[in-house]
């Protein structure tokens, strides 16, 4: 439609939005509404434009009072002033979540990365990610990709074109796109449901 996208990021918790102002340069802090802190895996705060959890303080919620709640996503906090004239935080993308983060050959990897690699290719109609624990320093991570109809791509091509953007190689599988949707909507969910974790919890 020509419309210009723009990003949003909030939660039921927060009571607050982080929204991306004309110039999309990330989601604006409204320090009225919410405090926000980005931690590392030792628990204390990254340095700006590093990968961080974001935890939030809610400043004006009553009816339930949170200190420093952990959302589990995954984003980088940005303090350079933006150029439509705002001094605050902006919040950047969600590159995903914690528990969800994938270890691959020495590359840490989110879902969300290998999912929109996937998108980009216009020959896979649906797609779904399975994670093993290969070792302990490790994941092994299969991608099962249904074809649209006509389509020869081939899982060698799909694992190639993956692999050129995330930086590691993928195992991949191609199936029937009748078997992958049957397995991404399972009965009773509204969502396809693309990734799954096979891996022990600690």
């Amino acid at each position: 439609w020509g419309a210009e996208i723009h990003g949003t990021y909030a939660s039921t918790e927060m009571g607050a939005s982080f929204t991306d102002c004309c110039h999309g340069t990330g989601g604006h802090l409204i320090p009225d509404l919410v405090a926000i802190e980005l931690i590392g895996d030792d628990d204390r705060p990254v340095a700006p434009g590093e990968l961080g959890e974001v935890v939030a303080t809610p400043l004006q919620v009553t009816g339930m009072p949170l200190l420093r709640l952990r959302t589990g996503d995954m984003a980088r906090l940005d303090v350079s002033p933006c150029p439509c004239g705002r001094t605050t935080p902006r919040l950047g993308p969600v590159v995903g979540r914690k528990h969800q983060m994938l270890k691959l050959r020495g590359t840490t990897v989110y879902p969300p990365a290998i999912f929109a690699a996937l998108q980009e290719i216009d020959e896979i109609q649906n797609y779904y990610l399975e994670v093993d624990s290969e070792f302990d320093l490790s994941d092994r991570a299969t991608v099962t990709v249904g074809l649209r109809p006509g389509a020869t791509l081939s899982a060698a091509a799909v694992a190639d074109r993956v692999g050129s953007r995330i930086r590691v190689r993928l195992q991949v599988v191609t199936a029937p796109a009748s078997e992958v949707e049957a397995r991404i909507r399972p009965p009773g969910k509204r969502k396809p449901v693309v990734f799954f974790d096979h891996r022990q919890a600690p």
